[in-house]
């Protein structure tokens, strides 16, 4: 119910389907939105993932990744939007504590966020960071059941996702799997089983590294809904 095949673009007589696919191949973007992206860092794969809202659903666009230098996926992200991203169009990257940890060694200024940040406007591109508040996998475990059962009230959304370009997070979501776990206090909780990602035999794009970056951009895309719309508000960027 949740996967679709990408649409065909109003204008494809203008494709050159013999060039390197680009975002102009996909019939599914809202141009009168920015892209709102997401990342997951891991020393073995590095990925990125676009969204959009429609209505409220949640709309997974591509996802992209690289087991090479981390920075190849703000590149590869640019070289397939690059005509939009040209043109103006906003990005808004979500984020959490996980990309703004640092060795002890280390200043913000060389944490993922930050670089990522610097990557995309030295190409130009005009981006709003949006720090999130981190969240347990509980959490996360009970706001995928809500939303792939058509939503309910405290997450009153649906989500849909473009095959195409998402083959590989699909691979690795319906691979991943729950785990039950217990807090200090004797509390039963739900988890997720990530222990496939130290399984070297596992390529990486096939463990649960794509699942951690959609889940972040799903909860940025439901955090700015719930603010009442799609545009940033005054305090909400982080400056770096």
């Amino acid at each position: 119910r949740s996967r679709y095949y990408s649409p065909k673009p109003q204008q494809e007589s203008d494709i050159d389907y013999l060039s390197k696919k680009n975002w102009t191949w996909d019939g599914d973007i809202d141009l009168n939105q920015g892209l709102y992206i997401a990342m997951d860092y891991n020393s073995d794969i590095t990925c990125l993932s676009v969204g959009q809202m429609e209505g409220n659903t949640i709309k997974l666009l591509k996802s992209f990744y690289v087991t090479t230098k981390r920075k190849d996926v703000v590149i590869d992200f640019y070289d397939y939007y690059q005509d939009l991203l040209d043109s103006g169009t906003e990005v808004y990257y979500f984020f959490d504590n996980t990309a703004i940890v640092t060795d002890a060694d280390k200043n913000i200024d060389e944490s993922y966020a930050a670089k990522t940040i610097s990557e995309l406007e030295t190409l130009g591109v005009s981006v709003t960071p949006i720090y999130l508040t981190q969240t347990t996998h509980q959490w996360r475990y009970s706001m995928w059941a809500s939303i792939l059962s058509g939503g309910d009230n405290n997450h009153p959304f649906d989500f849909k996702y473009n095959f195409d370009n998402n083959e590989d997070w699909e691979y690795a979501a319906q691979h991943t799997r729950v785990e039950s776990r217990t807090t200090k206090d004797g509390k039963a909780i739900f988890g997720k089983d990530k222990s496939d990602e130290k399984k070297r035999k596992i390529p990486p794009e096939k463990t649960t590294h794509l699942t951690e970056c959609v889940d972040t951009l799903t909860i940025g895309l439901m955090m700015l809904y719930n603010e009442g719309d799609m545009e940033p508000v005054e305090g909400r960027g982080v400056v770096w």
